[in-house]
């Protein structure tokens, strides 16, 4: 029962760290997406400016390059989304999950650490798994100790 408990916490801090992973991703696409709206203005821009002759063919160019490594940069976003996604969906059974935010929650840090250890070592089965191996453990330590110990006899000799 413990093991099967172990192994449905260490799937949730899978997808924990995945969903963690998906918020960070967005927030990066985010800020790639404003990076690609500021390199198409610059391209428009340049190439503007290239029609009225005041910029060089070199120029527009390098803007062109950048507008291309936007692009590039939003594509590897949503491919390492999608990617996260499909590892999400498998540890979900195959059901789709919806994972837009692009803030972390809050988690606020306890006031007492022992309260909180004590909370968090009733809920979380591997620490009573480990626990009950380690009394395992220190019972066959104590045997192993008895058994070795030599047999003493007692007794009176007439001489």
């Amino acid at each position: 029962m413990l093991s099967y408990k172990a192994e449905r916490l260490n799937v949730l801090k899978q997808a924990q760290a995945l969903c963690i992973e998906a918020v960070y991703n967005n927030r990066i696409r985010s800020e790639y997406e404003v990076l690609l709206e500021y390199a198409t203005r610059l391209y428009e821009a340049t190439a503007r400016e290239m029609e009225m002759g005041e910029v060089s063919a070199l120029e527009l160019n390098k803007a062109r390059l950048n507008l291309t490594s936007a692009k590039a940069q939003v594509a590897r976003a949503e491919l390492q989304k999608e990617e996260i996604m499909a590892s999400l969906r498998l540890l979900n059974g195959g059901k789709d999950i919806v994972l837009e935010g692009e803030n972390y929650g809050d988690a606020p840090l306890p006031a007492d650490f022992d309260t909180w250890f004590a909370q968090a070592a009733e809920a979380n089965p591997v620490i009573a798994y480990v626990a009950e191996e380690i009394a395992i453990s220190n019972n066959s330590i104590r045997i192993e100790k008895l058994s070795a110990l030599p047999r003493l006899t007692v007794g009176y000799m007439s001489e």
